[in-house]
């Protein structure tokens, strides 16, 4: 099963990296120009998930 939005929020990054830890997520779409992605990115490459890139063209950081 494939998440979506990985960087969204802490509770959206810890939440799909415990459904990994528990077997039901094998992959990630990650958002990276969103305000958790920074802070979670570390966690996420340790977990040894498969990842692929959420294209977003609009966002709610600055940095969009």
């Amino acid at each position: 099963m494939n998440a979506d939005d990985h960087g969204l929020t802490p509770g959206v990054c810890e939440g799909i990296l415990r459904a990994h830890r528990e077997g039901i997520v094998t992959s990630i779409s990650v958002l990276t120009p969103a305000r958790a992605f920074e802070a979670h990115v570390g966690a996420l490459r340790d977990s040894g998930l498969a990842a692929g890139l959420h294209l977003a063209g609009v966002g709610d950081d600055p940095r969009c």
